[in-house]
């Protein structure tokens, strides 16, 4: 069995105890708080950045991902850098 931080537990249990006030779900209240830290770690690590958290239910650790795309080469960009290579338009080719 895993170790957690007292930490770990009162965020769980903070996330009960206004779900019972508020007589809505816990996963809501964990849900607005894994969004809450996201746009916290967004403004500290900057906006632009796609960057998701999640709280595990039993243990109350949350987990921040960094998620990136991952995109083709443009095709221009891609012809032009193997007309280079064939040296047909190379900037500065050496004799």
């Amino acid at each position: 069995m895993a170790i957690t931080s007292a930490n770990q537990l009162e965020l769980l249990q903070t996330a009960e105890a206004v779900a019972r006030e508020k007589m809505i779900d816990p996963a809501l209240v964990i849900e607005a708080m894994e969004e809450s830290l996201a746009r916290a770690a967004k403004s500290r690590y900057g906006s632009e950045m796609d960057i998701r958290v999640k709280i595990d239910r039993k243990t109350g650790r949350a987990t921040f991902t960094r998620v990136r795309t991952v995109v083709e080469e443009c095709r221009a960009r891609r012809r032009a850098r193997l007309r280079w290579r064939m040296g047909q338009s190379a900037p500065h080719r050496r004799a």
